[in-house]
């Protein structure tokens, strides 16, 4: 996740980061979900990263399970090759936590909602 301004989270995450820093919540919201984080930040800032370290907090606080390490990438330096120094490993890890073939699609995304969806990524030259 990426951090906005002053350690905010940007504006498409807002409802997110309400919902899961909602003290209200069980320790077991998130139970049953597993999770891995990379957060986007700039060293130059004050609050470095604070969305994803606030996010990869309040996962595990709510009950999701840690299925890879967090990482984080600075955009003072290079975003792409700390992306990509963070991801090796990760397939193998995931292979182990989910059965992919019996993985069967809910629904099919339109392309709109495709192009929404990595919109963020693609400005951040991170290309997947």
């Amino acid at each position: 996740m990426a951090t906005h301004g002053e350690g905010d989270p940007p504006d498409n995450c807002k409802a997110m980061t309400e919902w899961m820093t909602d003290e209200s919540r069980g320790a077991d919201a998130l139970k049953g979900m597993k999770f891995s984080g990379f957060g986007l930040g700039n060293k130059q800032y004050q609050f470095y990263n604070a969305q994803g370290k606030l996010m990869n907090t309040h996962f595990e606080r709510l009950g999701a399970e840690r299925v890879f390490n967090y990482g984080e990438g600075d955009d003072d330096g290079s975003l792409e090759d700390d992306f990509n120094e963070w991801k090796e490993g990760l397939w193998e890890t995931l292979k182990k936590h989910v059965d992919l073939k019996s993985l069967k699609p809910q629904r099919k995304l339109s392309n709109e909602y495709m192009d929404n969806l990595t919109h963020g990524f693609k400005t951040k030259k991170l290309n997947f």
